[in-house]
């Protein structure tokens, strides 16, 4: 994660969206290391565990974690969704 929010310091990102990406990549690291009996490794970001991350997160309610807004029955926006693979693609590079 460091080299990544380096990189990122480095083509002057401003801190809000290091921290944007950072909270993401936390998500999935927590999924990760909650989802498996091993602690999670270098090796565990894979396309398979990344499609089973999004499939639990389709299926939580809207606003699941939010610091601000209580969980609602409503499934989260498409968009939402779609910065899970924003991050998940930023990582690849």
């Amino acid at each position: 994660m460091a080299l990544f929010v380096n990189d990122y310091r480095a083509h002057n990102y401003s801190e809000d969206t290091i921290e944007w990406y950072r909270k993401r990549v936390r998500h999935f690291t927590e999924w990760l290391s909650t989802s498996k009996s091993d602690p999670a490794t270098l090796a565990d970001p894979t396309v398979g565990n990344f499609q089973l991350f999004i499939l639990e997160k389709q299926g939580q309610g809207k606003y699941q974690h939010h610091p601000f807004h209580h969980t609602q029955e409503a499934k989260p926006s498409s968009a939402y969704i779609h910065s899970y693979f924003r991050v998940f693609q930023a990582l690849g590079t």
